[in-house]
């Protein structure tokens, strides 16, 4: 194959790549609440769980600890009623952390300082007494 035709070959295969990848590239919703801002970006290859926010003030589920001069939000993992995915949550950012799993039992961090958060989901409840960002990561397996 002589360079031209293997330099168009390889524009037309940059651009079919390109064109599959725009596909999962999907431009990432904002959801904000009191509290704090989630942005979900990239794409999810299997089942995540549910993912919503709530403040102590509205939280049916977590009863957390709420002191004068911090808000405590809640982000509640649901797992979808057909599958049992798991994932490990990490909190980079200066705040007070909490994990109840989906039976509403306190769990500990791992020794790599991430919650697990198993089949049945779960509460992350966390407070700081600034208004400083954190960021939550959660890696689905």
């Amino acid at each position: 194959m002589d360079q031209a035709k293997l330099r168009e070959t390889r524009r037309v295969g940059l651009a079919a790549a390109l064109a599959v990848m725009s596909a999962y590239a999907v431009s990432a919703p904002v959801y904000t609440m009191p509290g704090g801002t989630i942005t979900f970006r990239g794409a999810l290859v299997a089942p995540p769980f549910g993912v919503s926010t709530s403040t102590a003030a509205t939280s049916a589920t977590f009863s957390a600890t709420n002191h004068a001069s911090d808000q405590t939000v809640s982000v509640h993992f649901t797992p979808p009623p057909t599958d049992a995915p798991n994932a490990r949550v990490a909190i980079a950012g200066s705040v007070y952390a909490r994990f109840a799993d989906g039976a509403g039992r306190q769990t500990a961090r791992g020794s790599d300082g991430t919650f697990h958060v198993g089949a049945t989901g779960g509460v992350l409840s966390m407070s700081a007494p600034s208004t400083a960002l954190v960021t939550v990561v959660t890696d689905y397996q």
